[in-house]
């Protein structure tokens, strides 16, 4: 009976892990994909920005 509850106790143990692990590596790719998406929109923001430096720059001549 000990021995029951003690394997019990393991497997039940191993599965909270493995959803905690689970948890963390779908947080993991959410950050990694809004991160990614950030700097696109930041390098998109800094091609605008540098055109437009351009434009003005050309419009002076």
């Amino acid at each position: 009976m000990f021995i029951a509850k003690q394997s019990a106790q393991i497997l039940l143990s191993t599965i909270y892990l493995i959803f905690l692990i689970e948890a963390t590596l779908r947080r993991s790719v959410h950050n990694y994909r809004y991160l990614k998406q950030e700097h696109k929109k930041q390098k998109i923001k800094s091609i605008i920005i540098h055109g437009m430096e351009i434009s003005e720059a050309l419009s002076d001549v």
